[in-house]
């Protein structure tokens, strides 16, 4: 084998390894942004769980409140009133 063919192997065998080694951190790359996307999508569905919650929570405070607010005037129309 000649010298120029030796450089040319030489130079084929050192791009295909720094092909490798690039193909190997984008798949890195891609497992981290995967799990990544994974764990952001969990946050995301526990976030928007106890939002539902609390709406639920605070309509049931608002029925309630409308509950009391509409009692109040028909327990005043009924108390007897003494001396007068």
């Amino acid at each position: 084998m000649t010298e120029r063919q030796v450089l040319m192997l030489t130079g084929i065998r050192q791009t295909l390894t720094e092909l490798k080694n690039d193909t190997n951190n984008i798949a890195v790359a891609l497992q981290v942004q995967d799990i990544t996307a994974q764990k952001i999508s969990a946050a995301n569905h526990l976030i928007e769980s106890i939002r539902k919650e609390l709406l639920n929570e605070l309509n049931y405070f608002e029925s309630a409140k409308q509950r009391t607010d509409n009692v109040k005037p028909m327990l005043w129309k009924n108390l007897p009133v003494k001396g007068f």
